[in-house]
């Protein structure tokens, strides 16, 4: 499986995982994910410096359940 290949299972090192809040379903942990990887993706691609400030509202925003 190559670079931005799906896996049922995957091996990750404990530190760089969180546990998913007993609150929060499967799919809204793994909404939170992809939006929050998004905007990263997207302050990396226009070049944001330390200390500016970035305002991504569509990132904050994840289905509930």
């Amino acid at each position: 499986m190559g670079p931005g290949s799906h896996a049922e299972y995957v091996l990750v090192p404990e530190t760089q995982v969180v546990p998913k809040p007993a609150t929060l379903g499967r799919e809204a942990a793994g909404a939170q994910y992809v939006a929050g990887a998004t905007a990263l993706a997207a302050t990396k691609a226009v070049g944001v410096s330390e200390g500016e400030v970035v305002a991504a509202p569509a990132a904050a925003v994840a289905p509930t359940g």
